[in-house]
Order: structure tokens, then sequence, then C-alpha cells
């Protein structure tokens, strides 16, 4: 009995070790007006909330009535504002910011990419793209004629039209023509792909694509949204 008491002793401190070093501090109070107050996850004991304190990724947060008011600024410099009766956890919260900040920088990405001039006329690096050239004579004179390329800027705007059907299979066929690893567009061709893909619950597809951006471009700052997909 004493042996296995000392069993559970030690494997409840290597689980409170392990949990602990899943809390960390995520943000801090700005303004409180009102009833506001935290638990921790597990716990029953709620602690009233101030102004300026550290917001923990364990904390379950509850405001009490809708007149209350209260901001948190998360270490990632975005605000949230709360300001309806309601209970929550923390790391739901984060998880959504998360998800939200990416799509809000990959949509900032591809407007800057469309209104640019030279972002528009993507140009072939010799050797990369995959065109079949077909040689043929007429009248003396020698050309060349290419299979249809697929535009970065069509496959681009119907994502942004939500035509996802469209827009995968011109974002698709950009990224097969065009597969350099230092090609920025074929880089937000992979994440808007992505970023479909998860829509529509393809898992298979969803870790395909999160592979590629992880091999192909290891310094994306989309990288993390990626390794979320693949274990």
């Amino acid at each position: 009995m004493k042996r296995i008491s000392i069993l559970k002793t030690f494997f409840f401190l290597v689980y409170a070790v392990f949990v602990q070093a899943q809390v960390q501090p995520v943000g801090k109070v700005t303004f409180i007006q009102g009833d506001a107050q935290y638990s921790k996850e597990g716990s029953s004991v709620w602690q009233p909330i101030k102004q300026n304190v550290i917001v923990f990724s364990d904390w379950v947060i509850k405001i009490a009535d809708d007149e209350t008011e209260l901001e948190i600024k998360w270490n990632s410099g975005a605000t949230d504002q709360f300001t309806s009766q309601k209970t929550f956890k923390v790391r739901d919260i984060k998880a959504n910011l998360n998800q939200t900040n990416a799509m809000d920088r990959l949509k900032n990405q591809l407007n800057t990419v469309l209104s640019s001039s030279k972002s528009s006329k993507i140009q072939g690096v010799a050797g990369v793209r995959r065109t079949e050239v077909e040689i043929k004579k007429k009248d003396t004179t020698l050309y060349w004629q290419e299979q249809d390329e697929a535009s970065f800027k069509d496959g681009i705007t119907a994502y942004q039209n939500n035509d996802t059907t469209k827009a995968i299979n011109i974002l698709e066929k950009y990224i097969l023509q065009n597969p350099s690893k230092k090609n920025k567009n074929t880089e937000l061709a992979i994440v808007c792909l992505l970023s479909m893909y998860k829509a529509k619950n393809d898992t298979a597809k969803v870790i395909h694509v999160s592979t590629r951006l992880i091999q192909d471009f290891p310094k994306s700052e989309f990288i993390n949204e990626a390794m979320n997909y693949v274990k």
C-alpha cells in the first residue's frame, strides 16, 4: 500500500509539472469597469479581475453582466474587448485570435500583391516552369506554342470571391507550373489552399499542403499555422 501511495504521489507531481509547463502569460488587463472574475481551469475558486493584472493561458473568465467592460491586450499586440455577460476559456479566445490574425495577414499580403503591377506579371525562371513547348514551322517562321498558364491573379481573385472550386483548380495548377521555393506567390498560393481545404474539412489535403509549406518555405510567417496540422 505504501508503494502504491508513493507511486500515486509521484505521478501526481509529474502531472502537475506538465500542466504548469503549459501555462503561460498571454496578456494583460488594460481596462476593467464592472464585475469580472477569473478562475483556473479545473478550479471552482473565483478571484476578481483587477487593472493591469497579467492574464494566463489556463484562466477561465466570467463577465458578470452586460454593464461590465473588460479589455485585454494580448502579447501579440492585439486587443479584445468583452462587454456582455459570458464565461469563456482564455485558451479558446487565443486559438480563435491566432486563426484570425493569420487570415488577416494573408488578406493583407494578397491585397499588396494584387495591387502591385510587378506581382501581377509573374516572370518564369529558366528551367523551372513546367510548360510543354511545341515548335511548329509555318511560312518558314518558327514560333512557340505554350500550354495555358495558370494566372495567380485569377486564382486569388476567385479565392477572395469565395469561388472555392475555381480558386483551387487555378492555384493547384499555378503551384504545379511554378514550383520554385523562392517564389512568394507560390507560397501564398499554398497558404490559400490550406485555408480552403481546412474550410472544406479535407484533412488529407490540409496535411499535404501544410507539409509542402513547411518543406518548401520553412521561413514563412504562416509556418505555425501549417505546423498545427502536421504531427
